[in-house]
């Protein structure tokens, strides 16, 4: 338990230290008392003044401090913002956003408090390794999303899967749907056309 000195001890130390500019060295020989001690006593008792109001240098130093993290938490949103606003929804891109801020400079555990990313997360993510199966995955989708274009986005995963097994791929269905749906596509209805019967009156010739 640390020890406690007289208040008298204490307002003398300081009158000392600051005022008759003694050496904290010398207090704490000639008065017994550590250095460290001496030191925080005196930093403890310094004022500073912002706005009108007065801090303890301990409390200005505090603020100040919190003030550069704020400063660095905003220069981090503006970043992400800059990056646009995909990864809101997507683990993925939020993780991809977080290694870009981090090698603009970013302190990583900062991007990572402040994007709600557990470090476990970031760091399995940034470990993992892709198996066979889903490499031949991600050079799968281009082929289904250019299918899904050049028919004016109507196929879903019949017609898809047929088109696959002319250029000798097959994919079962479960494993075409699951790729259709992280490349967010699906078939969409051909516009449906309205056909009016033409009205008796006008369909017939005039002659006179």
């Amino acid at each position: 338990m640390p020890k406690v000195y007289p208040k008298e001890t204490r307002n003398k130390i300081l009158d000392l230290a600051i005022d008759q500019k003694v050496s904290i060295k010398k207090i704490s020989k000639d008065y017994n008392i550590s250095i460290n001690t001496v030191k925080r006593w005196v930093n403890e008792s310094r004022k500073a003044v912002i706005d009108g109001k007065t801090y303890s240098l301990q409390r200005y130093n505090e603020l100040e401090k919190h003030i550069k993290n704020i400063e660095k938490e905003n220069e981090i949103l503006k970043f992400a913002l800059s990056e646009g606003v995909d990864w809101f929804n997507n683990v993925d891109k939020l993780l991809k956003l977080v290694e870009n801020a981090v090698s603009q400079g970013y302190q990583r555990t900062n991007v990572l408090k402040l994007l709600n990313v557990p470090t476990s997360t970031y760091y399995d993510w940034l470990n993992y390794e892709p198996t066979a199966t889903r490499k031949q995955d991600e050079k799968l989708k281009p082929i289904i999303k250019d299918i899904w274009e050049k028919n004016n986005r109507e196929y879903g995963v019949p017609r898809i899967q047929s088109s696959l097994r002319k250029q000798n791929i097959y994919v079962g269905n479960r494993r075409l749907k699951r790729l259709m749906n992280e490349l967010n596509i699906h078939a969409a209805s051909p516009a449906h056309r309205v056909y009016h019967k033409p009205n008796a009156s006008n369909s017939k010739t005039s002659i006179e």
